[in-house]
């Protein structure tokens, strides 16, 4: 049973958009690369497993606390007699292991071991779960899952899958004993009740409204040639049609959450994103999908 659906992390979808709307500095760019591709990775890993939902509980993308020891799990499957942590790293290249640690074979640079992070989630798990009395044994394996990556001098003792051998991996979880009662179901639940839904992070630059480059883009491919045809909006770069109504509603939403602190206002809205008819039209709509509140001058919506 799949008990949750993996969402886009905030922190991933305020880089996105501001990466559309203002030139983000080139950390912010390489953060940004980073979090699709992990993301992207996690996605391919979800198709190749989804089907293991009908003998198992599967968790995704849990973000949890211990102690103040934060730690995320990019898939967690619940099986009658362990809990096995699946962490997902879509490198794309070459690499090597040396000396315990992962290499970058052109670069030579070293990055952060995933043996480690999954040593570390799986400790912490472990620790959080019997602190409140739940005692299922561990197990766990790092996931390579791009089609182009290597890496060289790999340890044949670690915990590792690479994508050639994900389907028999896949295939010997399915073997794994699946009689699961309500003392699984409180492990998954749990859980479920401790994951923290909007984890907090630090942008390494500052923004303002002002700053934004304004206009509707494209809900697909993010192109701002986009024209209007009456009810609908087209984007020319790729041909994407979306009603107009639906891309206000989307831009709404982008402010929300990158200017939470502003109020939603119809002058707001139609700055953002210049709706061709004025700001009747953005009013309109936002009569229609939100409460107003306030008085003249001073109406906003909630």
């Amino acid at each position: 049973m799949l008990l949750n659906e993996r969402v886009e992390r905030t922190e991933l979808t305020v880089l996105k958009l501001l990466n559309l709307r203002m030139e983000i500095p080139d950390d912010a760019k390489h953060r940004l690369s980073i979090l699709q591709k992990g993301y992207e990775g996690e996605l391919r890993f979800d198709e190749s497993s989804a089907w293991l939902a009908e003998k198992f509980l599967i968790l995704r993308d849990l973000f949890l606390d211990y102690d103040g020891n934060k730690f995320q799990i990019d898939t967690l499957i619940i099986t009658q007699k362990c809990i096995v942590v699946c962490e997902v790293k879509y490198y794309q290249g070459n690499y090597y292991y040396e000396d315990g640690e992962f290499r970058n074979i052109t670069t030579r640079k070293k990055i952060k071991n995933p043996l480690h992070q999954l040593s570390r989630c799986k400790t912490l798990l472990s620790q959080l779960l019997q602190k409140h009395g739940f005692h299922l044994s561990i197990d766990g394996n790092v996931i390579f899952n791009h089609p182009e990556f290597f890496l060289y001098d790999a340890p044949q003792d670690k915990p590792i899958i690479y994508l050639p051998q994900l389907n028999q991996y896949l295939h010997n979880l399915s073997g794994l004993p699946s009689v699961l009662n309500d003392g699984h179901h409180r492990i998954a639940q749990f859980l479920l009740e401790r994951h923290i839904a909007n984890p907090p992070f630090e942008l390494p630059f500052s923004y303002d409204f002002n700053g934004m480059r304004k206009g509707f883009c494209c809900g697909r491919c993010g192109s701002f040639f986009v024209s209007s045809g009456g009810r609908n909006l087209v984007c020319n770069n790729c041909g994407f049609e979306e009603e107009l109504g639906t891309a206000v509603l989307r831009c709404v939403e982008e402010i929300r959450l990158l200017f939470p602190e502003l109020k939603i206002t119809t002058k707001l809205v139609y700055e953002w994103c210049g709706v061709e008819g004025g700001r009747k039209r953005v009013m309109r709509i936002l009569n229609k999908h939100f409460k107003k509140m306030g008085y003249g001058k001073h109406v906003y919506f909630i």
